[in-house]
């Protein structure tokens, strides 16, 4: 399998994992939750795949060749995904957690107030 192919398996894919497939290194462009393939900077015939998320990079793999790395990252793509741990918010808890979530901003605006500090820039008044 080369890149053109894994790109066409991944179009074809509903898995909702995000990928990042490359021709050139861009190790310092990090996308957010994303499984990254690409060239090895410190050793350009190989091939590096790795996970990253919020600017950090977690389980680099190093392949020797193309073919390897896609090989690799297709199986990520077909292993199945992992069943939901739970089940999804019913309408009643979604509004439930909405009105916590703006008592909670609430509570740190008046807090931050109540310090002295502006609300919208957390700078001393």
């Amino acid at each position: 399998m080369n890149v053109t192919e894994l790109l066409r398996a991944i179009d074809q894919s509903e898995k909702r994992l995000h990928f990042s497939i490359r021709s050139i290194p861009q190790p310092h462009l990090l996308p957010d939750d994303a499984v990254i393939m690409e060239p090895s900077v410190e050793e350009p015939d190989k091939w590096v795949v790795y996970y990253a998320d919020r600017r950090q990079t977690w389980n680099h793999q190093i392949f020797d060749n193309e073919e390897a790395a896609c090989g690799y990252v297709y199986a990520i793509l077909a292993k199945p995904e992992s069943p939901p741990t739970r089940e999804p918010l019913t309408v009643e808890e979604q509004k439930k957690v909405a009105t916590q979530l703006q008592e909670a901003e609430h509570d740190v605006r008046e807090l931050l107030i109540a310090v002295g500090r502006d609300p919208e820039t957390g700078n001393p008044v």
